[in-house]
């Protein structure tokens, strides 16, 4: 992978873990000068919030909605199962006096109010190590450029006008091999409302060589690539390069045959749904 990426040095740090009843593992989250016990869940796409703690949360305003009440999405959970959550938005959260700011989390739309809190992948990506020795949480975040640049994307995740600044952040990190499923899921979409498509292709093949199991189905994917050679294909006809124009219309009903094709419509899972907040 190429080194062209910023680089700042990152520290580590440790924190106490609870156990509990159920042998799960706790961590306190500071959040608004308040702590909250999360359980420790690698299965779990994003942080999860349960209705009482999120109302005090947006009370306190460290936590927004995000697009609305309206705006859903779907998170996976450690078991497979598949949840309606509402998207949020939480400004700034402590572990260990290590604060990460703009962390995604979600708000089960059917949750009890006493649902456990969980510590997923929203927290755990922007880790460069982490372990847990007996009850204790050891880890180490990337570095504060890295860290700005995911929080961008995450903070601005579905504002259009940010999809300019999003690309330019995540670019340096995706051309060094850095980034995640989900952040090169981000860097697509903000790559798309950009306008520039030819950056977007190349991402769209980096996907299929990953074979992230996480990754959007098949059918999600050409119908992102039909679209984008479209596009290309409009703004060559519009400069008079009929020619080429021609070839992407042809790609681009190439890719919409994909679509309707058998094998495309067979799913396959994904994590922090849709993926990624993608609406």
């Amino acid at each position: 992978a190429r080194s062209d990426a910023p680089n700042n040095q990152a520290q580590g740090y440790e924190v106490q873990l609870v156990d509990s009843d159920t042998r799960n593992k706790h961590v306190s989250v500071e959040i608004g000068g308040k702590e909250y016990l999360f359980t420790f869940d690698t299965g779990c796409s994003s942080m999860a919030l349960n209705r009482r703690v999120l109302t005090e949360l947006r009370k306190a305003g460290v936590a927004v909605m995000q697009a609305g009440a309206e705006n859903k999405a779907e998170v996976m959970m450690s078991n497979g199962e598949t949840k309606q959550s509402h998207s949020v938005m939480i400004k700034s959260l402590k572990i260990g006096g290590c604060e990460f700011t703009n962390v995604a989390a979600q708000a089960g739309v059917n949750d009890r109010s006493d649902a456990p809190l969980l510590l997923g992948q929203s927290i755990l990506e922007r880790l460069r190590t982490y372990s847990i020795e007996g009850c204790r949480l050891r880890f180490e975040p990337y570095e504060d450029d890295y860290q700005q640049a995911l929080a961008l994307a995450d903070h601005h995740r579905q504002e259009r006008d940010h999809a300019p600044q999003i690309a330019e952040a995540l670019m340096p990190y995706y051309r060094a091999g850095r980034l995640s499923c989900y952040y090169t899921y981000r860097l697509l979409y903000a790559l798309q409302q950009s306008d520039a498509y030819s950056d977007a292709l190349e991402v769209i093949e980096h996907i299929r060589q990953q074979n992230w199991k996480e990754s959007r189905d098949e059918t999600d994917l050409a119908d992102i690539e039909s679209l984008l050679h479209y596009n290309i294909g409009v703004d060559h006809y519009n400069a008079d390069r009929y020619n080429e124009a021609l070839d992407c219309a042809a790609r681009a009903k190439q890719c919409a045959q994909a679509i309707r094709s058998p094998q495309a419509k067979q799913k396959r899972p994904h994590e922090r749904g849709t993926p990624y907040y993608h609406t």
